[in-house]
C-alpha cells in the first residue's frame, strides 16, 4: 500500500496531465465547478488512475468523488 503522500502526489500529476489543471489543487475544491475539470476529462483521469495505481476502480464511485480529499479516500478504499 502507498503512503497518503504518495497517493496525494500521484493524484495532483493525474489532474494535471489528464484534468489539464494548472496551479495548486486544494483538498475540498471541486474539481469540476470550483477548478474547471471538464466532464470529458473525467474519463481520462478514470483510467489514468486505474493504470497508475492498478486498481479497478468503481466509476459510480469514481462519479460521486468530486474533490482531491474524496479521490485520495476512493484510492486508500479501493486498495483495503
Amino acid at each position: 500500500m502507498q503512503s497518503s503522500d504518495n497517493v496525494e502526489a500521484a493524484l495532483i500529476s493525474i489532474l494535471h496531465e489528464s484534468g489539464k489543471l494548472t496551479g495548486t489543487i486544494s483538498h475540498h475544491e471541486d474539481l469540476f465547478t470550483e477548478l474547471g475539470v471538464k466532464s470529458a476529462n473525467s474519463i481520462s483521469i478514470l483510467l489514468a488512475m486505474e493504470d497508475r495505481f492498478g486498481l479497478t476502480i468503481d466509476d459510480a464511485k469514481f462519479v460521486k468523488a468530486r474533490t482531491l480529499h474524496n479521490l485520495i479516500q476512493l484510492v486508500n478504499e479501493t486498495v483495503s
